[in-house]
């Protein structure tokens, strides 16, 4: 425009409406645009002359830009001389004449308003003054033509091109005329202020009362702990888990407040989306361009299209903060309330808040003005959707089409509303206080009743947001086990799956879970927890199950999943484990490989009376004061029990290596496959035991089951029994199989440690009332089958430690009532150096005697006698030496005796060995030689008799017996050594 010859200023303003924000500023033209909008309708005038001069329009109030035609700028027009620039020969002549015929007629005048510009042309005063009736009630009539002044709807939003794009394309595709569009987007304004409400609504009448019942649930279920009544409380607390989900669970509390979030910020953001589109639509209705818009740029925040953000918003913002933040709260564990940080909530709830705040300038004293005119718009452009409409009305109120009204005038810029069928009395009268008094009159009832629900309703939330969810919250229960887990966030989400085929862990801790689901579950089956860890049921409740974790419990949470595997807990079986060490779930933990055999379940029932016979086959320690005095035969349960480090395990080990003379033959009858089971013992004490097997060769017919100390209670527990199992299948294919637990003292330990935590009532010792029935099914499964039944056997050796040499403890008599003998180790007799240290009063084998080889019994019957009288006397021999010739040869001979018995660790001896070795001492041809020197005799005599007389020691060994000529021939040889040994000595 500073191209032009000539430039004209013309100043427009109005009066402001009270309370708002309004500008006054000079609008610039030039005269060749004037002259080119000449002739035009007055819309599409006042359309070109805003999108030729862009930056002056930006700077106009939209009242002021709706006067923008050219019969106006003429008669504002202001020339002279001194005013011209450079002249442009592009200009009409035309223009030039009519502009200046124009401001002839219009002079300027010297009195003006006080809110008019400083030089705004008096005409402009004295049309407002001397306007006529006709030109109120035209002005008043323009209100059917939706312009964005005469709705009242804000001071000018400048849209991005992008979503006028957006609005474009809607209108071409519907084929829609610009004003419907508007219509469309304010009745979507106002469904999008419904929805918050109805949410809130709904989080009041669900979600509060929840909360509510969740406390009385929690006061309830610690009222029944007090007082003792546990089967209620668990009751109240599973009926709690079932029916609020949402707030005991972590992820159900995100949830909440993540929908909290989620509504709140799309309201804020598609009420602004749709406030801007319904502004945009009307300004385009008003038949302006895009582009004059999008070139736009000052964006005024004044006034929006309707009043219900202004109390709804604040009303769904308090809620919804007060929701949150007591949900935020809530989710906290327990103990962490001082810890806890308010700045999320309040940053996630306010921030959205803030920006839609930011672009809505609460009006004030305008607020119900523009209420009533928007909703009046939006009532005009619905009645004059159609013909019959616009007729209808027109004959009622006088309403003029749009097409035949006149160009607006300055009148039409007045504060009031403009309510047709009550401003035009006023209008004719030319009363304006009786004009504002009429139209508030009209509006205020309605206005006031629909904003006092809305403010009436913003106060409720408010009060019942603050009263319910946040100085009423609720208080944590201090309640024990599942109570407090069930407040502390630990049940997860709710089950989606079977609750008959998986559950959820309720609480974990100690090697124990406790499962709410499961309700077909069986008496000890496998579960698996959703880390990989198995378990097994242990305790069917009506309303939980009590799982023992076989690992690591640390590995698993609260809220996991665990899933029914429908197999009770079984190992595998069979000679492929033969030189192995697994755990009690029979995995192997020797670097060795996998196994690859079948598998038997640990827990099946010992055979009953028929499928037994009696035990009557020996089963050789290679310990001469065991198979001498306390014979154990195949299929026998013989407990050895003493204090710790007395050799217990010795003897088991010397067990096993002796039975490598039998497994290197070819006779399967005589093999005897061996299982240690190492409960609750030391990894260095177990690999120390593995390593002795594997030198001694004794590995390949041996199974080691480990379920060392540092494993968790419930492998402990478990490892006897799978242990067991694997015997039970050498003894059920016929073959012997001897099994060492060691020890099952530690086992009822970890079973007492488990009952204790599955809450079930303790007995002696703390221990379970089913301790008994613990050891006595474990060790009834060693039996000696009937040839009926393949004719297999598996051997028990338990060991249990006592205290202080305390037999008459729970478990140990518990062990010694079931069993069928005991070798009863003492730590006094250990610490004299007689090793193994076998008390031989206190040691009994109720059946091995059946068992025993005839040529031990010739050879050791009248032993145990013997030891016994001697240990009788012994006492009394410390008290004087005047003694009878039969009490000294008695003491002489006990003391020969026990030195004979000595024996080194993992050096077992054969029968053959042990009965030549016995009858020299039993039958007095060691009377002489003196006790210090029995274990060197002892050495030197069974070399002698393998070197030179084996085909004695094989006829013992093979016929088991000494008959006449054999013992006669041991006797000679036994002579002749002890005197060429005693003359050695000599």
């Amino acid at each position: 425009s500073f191209q032009h010859r000539r430039i004209l200023k013309i100043a427009a303003s109005t009066r402001p409406p009270a309370g708002s924000l309004t500008r006054s500023t000079a609008f610039v033209v030039c005269r060749r645009c004037l002259s080119q909008a000449a002739g035009l309708p007055w819309q599409r005038q006042r359309a070109l002359l805003l999108q030729l001069h862009p930056r002056q329009s930006a700077m106009l109030t939209p009242t002021a830009r709706s006067f923008v035609t050219v019969d106006n700028l003429r008669a504002w027009f202001i020339d002279g001389p001194e005013a011209a620039d450079p002249p442009m020969s592009a200009a009409p002549p035309v223009a030039d004449e009519a502009l200046r015929q124009g401001a002839a007629a219009n002079p300027p005048s010297a009195d003006s308003s006080s809110f008019f510009v400083e030089d705004a042309p008096a005409a402009i005063q004295e049309l407002v003054e001397g306007s006529s009736t006709d030109a109120l009630a035209d002005a008043a009539s323009s209100l059917a033509e939706p312009s964005f002044a005469s709705l009242g709807l804000g001071t000018g939003l400048w849209p991005s091109s992008l979503q006028l794009k957006w609005l474009e394309t809607l209108h071409v595709t519907l084929d829609m005329p610009w004003w419907l569009c508007a219509v469309l987007m304010g009745i979507g304004v106002r469904l999008m202020l419904l929805l918050p409400n109805m949410y809130l609504q709904r989080m009041m009448r669900v979600d509060m009362p929840s909360f509510v019942n969740l406390q009385k649930f929690m006061e309830q279920q610690k009222f029944y702990e007090r007082s003792g009544n546990m089967q209620a409380s668990m009751r109240m607390q599973q009926e709690a888990f079932e029916r609020f989900p949402q707030f005991l669970a972590p992820s159900g509390m995100r949830k909440l407040m993540r929908r909290n979030m989620m509504v709140l910020g799309s309201f804020c953001f598609t009420l602004t989306f749709v406030q801007l589109a319904s502004i945009r639509a009307i300004y385009m209705a008003t038949a302006l361009p895009v582009e004059s818009f999008q070139q736009g740029g000052v964006l005024w925040l004044t006034d929006l299209t309707c009043v219900d953000p202004y109390f709804l918003l604040p009303a769904t913002v308090t809620g919804l903060l007060m929701l949150n933040v007591h949900l935020f709260y809530a989710a906290q564990p327990s103990g962490t309330h001082q810890k806890m940080s308010m700045v999320k909530p309040l940053a996630y709830t306010l921030l959205p808040a803030f920006v839609f705040t930011c672009m809505v300038n609460f009006p004030g004293a305008n607020l119900f003005y523009f209420f009533a005119t928007g909703a009046t718009a939006q009532l005009l452009h619905l009645i004059n959707r159609t013909e019959a409409a616009k007729a209808f009305w027109k004959s009622r109120i006088g309403l003029p089409r749009v097409e035949d009204l006149p160009p607006p005038s300055l009148e039409t810029g007045s504060s009031i509303d403009r309510i047709r069928n009550q401003i035009m009395p006023a209008i004719e009268n030319r009363d304006f206080t009786s004009l504002k008094a009429a139209t508030m009159k009209a509006s205020l009832p309605a206005i006031s009743r629909i904003t006092g629900l809305l403010m009436g309703r913003g106060r409720y939330l408010q009060q019942l947001s603050s009263h319910k969810l946040h100085t009423g919250a609720i208080r944590r229960a201090e309640a024990p086990e599942v109570s407090a887990i069930l407040e502390e966030r630990i049940l997860g989400q709710t089950a989606q799956a079977n609750l008959e085929e998986t559950g959820r862990v309720l609480s974990i801790g100690d090697g124990i879970a406790r499962v709410y689901g499961l309700k077909n579950i069986q008496a000890e089956e496998m579960v698996e927890f959703s880390s990989g860890l198995k378990g097994m049921a242990l305790n069917l409740e009506p309303d939980n199950v009590g799982v023992v974790v076989f690992g690591n419990d640390k590995l698993i949470r609260e809220g996991d999943v665990v899933k029914r595997t429908g197999a009770i807990v079984d190992v595998p079986v069979g000679e492929e484990l033969l030189g192995r060490v697994v755990d009690a779930l029979g995995n192997p933990i020797d670097g060795k490989g996998a196994i690859n055999s079948s598998r038997a379940r640990v827990g099946l029932k010992a055979p009953g009376i028929i499928p037994r016979t009696s035990v009557k086959e020996p089963m050789q320690t290679g310990i001469k004061a065991v198979d001498s005095l306390v014979p154990i035969g195949r299929g026998q349960r013989e407990l050895i029990i003493g204090d710790r480090q007395t050799g217990k395990t010795a003897i088991a080990i010397d067990t096993i290596i002796n039975q490598k003379r039998f497994n290197d033959g070819q006779d399967e009858k005589k093999k005897l496959y061996c299982i240690y089971v190492a409960v609750g013992q030391k990894r260095s004490t177990v690999a120390q035991l593995v390593k002795r097997l594997n030198d001694t060769d004794a590995m390949k017919y041996s199974i080691v089951v480990s379920a060392t100390a540092s494993d968790a209670a419930p492998l402990q527990y478990l490892a006897p029994y799978s242990g067991c199992a694997m015997g039970e299948y050498f003894r059920d294919n016929g073959k012997h199989a001897l099994i060492i637990y060691d020890d099952l003292s530690k086992q009822a330990v970890a079973y007492r440690q488990m009952s204790l935590l599955l809450r079930r009532p303790p007995g002696r010792e703390a221990y379970p009332g089913d301790v008994f029935y613990l050891h006595s099914r474990l060790l009834e499964r060693a039996a000696k089958m009937s040839d009926e039944y393949k004719g297999g056997s598996l051997t028990a050796l338990p060991v249990i430690e006592t205290q202080a040499g305390d037999v008459s403890a729970y478990i140990p008599t518990n062990v010694i009532s079931i069993t069928d003998g005991q070798i009863f180790l003492e730590t006094e007799l250990f610490y004299k150096g007689i090793r193994p240290a076998i008390n031989v009063g206190l040691s009994v084998s109720r059946v091995g005697s059946a068992a025993q080889t005839k040529a031990m019994k010739q050879v050791a019957g009248s032993m145990k006698l013997d030891l016994a009288q001697y240990r009788e006397v012994a006492a009394f021999a410390q008290f004087g030496s005047d003694l009878d010739a039969a009490t000294q040869s008695l003491l002489s001979r006990g003391v020969r005796l026990t030195e004979l018995l000595k024996q080194g660790q993992y050096v077992p001896m054969s029968i053959e060995d042990q009965v030549v070795a016995i009858f020299s001492g039993v039958r007095g041809h060691l009377d002489k030689m003196e006790p210090n020197r029995i274990t060197a005799f002892e050495q030197a005599f069974l070399q002698h008799v393998r070197a030179n007389h084996k085909d004695l020691l094989q006829k013992i060994r093979d016929q088991s017996m000494i008959d006449k000529d054999s013992e006669a021939q041991l006797k000679d040889i036994t002579v002749s050594f002890v005197s060429s040994f005693l003359a050695g000595d000599k």
